[in-house]
């Protein structure tokens, strides 16, 4: 995007006033709700890919992890969906939740990517066209809140893509 800051665009997610302001439709807000539930309902589904993505051994020496371990990842999970569910409809968010909707988004790419079989960005490329727009919006959500959290990134092309997903019907 780039360019003279007084003709940029406003981001629907960007940080004012030492907060982060969210001004995204009512349909973005939903869909938020639906990955952080999408999430939510993979950890809750051990024969899912999304699950073994999410819970693979952080030591790839072994098959597991400690089991204690494992249920302190799932309520962490669990709490960071909450946060997203309960914040989704505010118009401005603390950085602890800015940073809960980031992991969210982080989690949601991977296990939609993962329930899709995705393991290159072949698979990628052969997306159907709703299976692409989906990854590309959650991505797109993903760098706005990163940006809100760090204003020192570099406005993104994929922006651009986020406002036309949101916009069309």
């Amino acid at each position: 995007m780039g360019g003279d800051r007084a003709t940029a665009r406003v981001l629907p997610i960007r940080r004012a006033n030492g907060a982060i302001v969210v001004d995204l439709p009512r349909r973005a807000r939903r869909f938020l709700v639906d990955a952080a539930e999408a999430v939510r309902r993979c950890v809750e589904d051990p024969s899912s890919p999304g699950f073994a993505q999410l819970y693979g051994p952080l030591d790839q020496s072994t098959d597991a992890d400690d089991p204690l371990f494992s249920l302190e990842r799932q309520t962490v999970i669990d709490d960071i969906c909450a946060v997203v569910i309960d914040t989704a409809q505010n118009e401005r968010l603390s950085d602890a939740q800015g940073e809960a909707w980031l992991r969210m988004l982080g989690m949601a790419v991977m296990v939609t990517a993962a329930n899709a079989g995705i393991h290159t960005q072949e698979d990628v490329d052969l997306l159907d066209p709703k299976g692409s727009q989906l990854l590309d919006l959650l991505r797109s959500l993903q760098l706005l809140v990163a940006r809100s959290l760090d204003p020192t990134l570099d406005e993104l092309d994929d922006l651009v893509q986020f406002h036309r997903i949101l916009t069309s019907e």
